[in-house]
């Protein structure tokens, strides 16, 4: 949803891993420690999935659990999770919200240097 600009961010600790089992692609991710060289703009998207998520009509919904930490989303926020982006080797993270429309977690949402990320998601990929 709307654009997203890249930022440059290095990690304290920056590690990963994943299965693959037929179609079926499970990552976990953990980067701890998140600074900013130059800040991007938009949402707040991952890449480098080993694979591609498979591309269908509109979103493809492969959600996974998620950590923030030192984020600050918004307060009618009820749950988060991640997901593979259609198509694509990016990780989304978004906002489920009470009475209202679900929304991607925002870059400037990152509130300090010390923010941590922790994923798991399990996506489809092509055979």
């Amino acid at each position: 949803r709307g654009s997203t600009t890249a930022g440059t961010y290095t990690y304290a600790v920056q590690d990963g891993s994943y299965v693959k089992v037929g179609e079926l692609v499970t990552v976990w991710c953990n980067l701890n420690a998140i600074t900013d060289t130059t800040e991007g703009t938009g949402s707040v998207r991952i890449g480098g999935l080993p694979y591609n998520a498979v591309a269908a009509d509109g979103v493809s919904w492969y959600p996974g659990s998620c950590v923030l930490e030192h984020f600050n989303v918004d307060a009618a926020c009820v749950n988060l999770a991640s997901a593979a982006d259609d198509g694509t080797d990016r990780v989304a993270f978004w906002e489920t919200k009470d009475n209202a429309a679900n929304d991607t977690v925002s870059i400037t949402d990152r509130s300090s240097d010390a923010a941590d990320i922790w994923f798991t998601c399990t996506y489809r990929t092509a055979p």
